[in-house]
């Protein structure tokens, strides 16, 4: 597998979308992961629309 893809797959994005759900239902506080996921789902909004 080249190395970018590599990169992607250890960080699994969604995972942290799926763990900030997962603490908002459980009314815990998500932590860094929110901005994380936020982040995350900007770059690939980018990434797509380019």
């Amino acid at each position: 597998m080249p190395t970018w893809p590599q990169w992607i797959a250890q960080n699994q994005p969604i995972t942290l979308v799926i763990e900030t759900i997962r603490a908002f239902l459980f009314g815990r506080d998500p932590g860094s992961d929110l901005w994380w996921a936020l982040g995350w789902c900007v770059l690939i909004i980018v990434g797509a629309y380019v």
